[in-house]
């Protein structure tokens, strides 16, 4: 929407037409802002993670998925990712409010899909048995009655946030390409 905005209010005209290139405005413009984003969303995920362990210490029944994609890492890419959607149909639909509704959309699936990835198709350890619980701090998958549990052990839980970071940075990068291609090919 940053850059829907920009054509919405006539100040692309300004900005375009200078001395500094649609490049170098468009570099100096993303790079800042999803910057601050994504330290931010350290922040906050780092906070979350520190809030889910002390919520969830000695629980060692139910799953842990719910937090893993707000925790840590994950918020990070998290909000790069949503700030790079929304400059990519920002740029593409040149209208603010179907931009954001596009960009939340956009979000919605692509961080369902990462997070389905992630999880279900990383090695897992499974228990023994079916009534036998998984290690403590386990991110246990999911358990169905008279089968052995499916589990990331608690050793997993950093590279599998290096895993979740990386997608979402990748398709962060691929939109906020897509952006620099329409804001590029675009007249002013």
């Amino acid at each position: 929407s940053m850059i829907a905005r920009e054509v919405e209010q006539r100040t692309h005209l300004a900005a375009w037409t200078q001395s500094v290139s649609r490049r170098r405005w468009y570099a100096a413009k993303t790079s800042a802002l999803a910057a601050g984003l994504a330290v931010a969303g350290l922040i906050a995920g780092m906070a979350n993670g520190w809030l889910q362990h002390h919520f969830t210490a000695g629980d060692t029944a139910s799953s842990r998925w719910s937090w893993f994609a707000s925790a840590s890492l994950a918020l990070a890419g998290e909000a790069v990712l949503a700030f790079a959607l929304a400059v990519a149909f920002g740029a593409l639909l040149r209208r603010t409010l179907p931009a954001i509704g596009g960009a939340m959309a956009g979000f919605t699936v692509l961080l369902l899909s990462a997070r389905w990835a992630v999880q279900a198709l990383t090695p897992t350890s499974k228990t023994t048995g079916p009534h036998v619980a998984a290690p403590p701090g386990s991110w246990i998958l999911g358990s169905t009655a008279n089968a052995p549990i499916p589990y990331h052990p608690a050793g997993q839980y950093w590279p599998l946030q290096i895993i979740l970071l990386s997608v979402l940075l990748a398709l962060a990068a691929g939109a906020l390409a897509t952006g620099w291609h329409a804001t590029r090919t675009r007249t002013v």
